[in-house]
C-alpha cells in the first residue's frame, strides 16, 4: 500500500466538506482531510500564512480536490495559479464540479488538472466515487512527497 497522502479539499459547501469527510472515513483513509472554503483560503494554506502556519496541524498536501465552481477565486484560478508556483509543481490537482461541459473539462486540464471528476448526484454515488478515489490515489498510486516548505518565489499570492 502507498502511504497516505495529505489531501486538501477546496470546497464551499459545508454540506459537501461534511460528506466527503465522512465518506473518506468510511473508506478507510487514516489521515484526516484538510477544508478551506475558497481559492484564497487555498492559497493561505498551502502557503503556510496566517492561521495554517502550523505545518503539524495543516501539513502540506500532496494531493489537492479542488471544487470548481467557488466564491472569490475559483477552482480554475486556484489550479491556475498553483501550477505557476515552483513548490508546488509536485501537488496532484483533482478537479471536482458538477459540470459535464466539455469546454469547462478541457479548461481544468489546462491549467493542470491531473484527473477531473463529475460530482454525483447522489449520496450513494458519492459514495462510490469517495471509495474509487480512495482504492486509486491513496491504496494504489505513489504519490511525491508533500514539501515542507516554501521558499521566496511563493512569498506572493497572485
Amino acid at each position: 500500500m502507498a502511504s497516505e497522502p495529505n489531501i486538501l479539499v477546496v470546497e464551499d459547501c459545508a454540506d459537501d466538506a461534511k460528506l466527503l469527510q465522512r465518506l473518506f472515513t468510511r473508506a478507510g483513509l487514516q489521515t484526516p482531510l484538510q477544508f478551506v472554503t475558497d481559492g484564497v483560503e487555498a492559497m493561505s494554506y498551502l502557503l503556510g500564512r496566517d492561521q495554517f502556519a502550523n505545518r503539524e496541524k495543516y501539513p502540506q498536501p500532496n494531493l489537492v480536490l479542488i471544487d470548481l465552481h467557488m466564491p472569490r477565486f475559483n477552482g480554475l484560478e486556484l489550479m491556475r495559479w498553483l501550477r505557476t508556483q515552483p513548490d508546488f509543481e509536485h501537488v496532484i490537482i483533482v478537479a471536482l464540479s458538477g459540470s459535464t461541459d466539455p469546454d469547462e473539462i478541457d479548461r481544468a486540464y489546462q491549467m493542470g488538472a491531473n484527473s477531473y471528476l463529475l460530482k454525483p448526484g447522489s449520496a450513494l454515488e458519492l459514495e462510490r466515487l469517495v471509495e474509487a478515489f480512495y482504492n486509486y490515489w491513496v491504496r494504489s498510486n505513489f504519490l511525491p512527497r508533500a514539501r515542507s516548505g516554501t521558499d521566496a518565489r511563493t512569498s506572493q499570492l497572485l
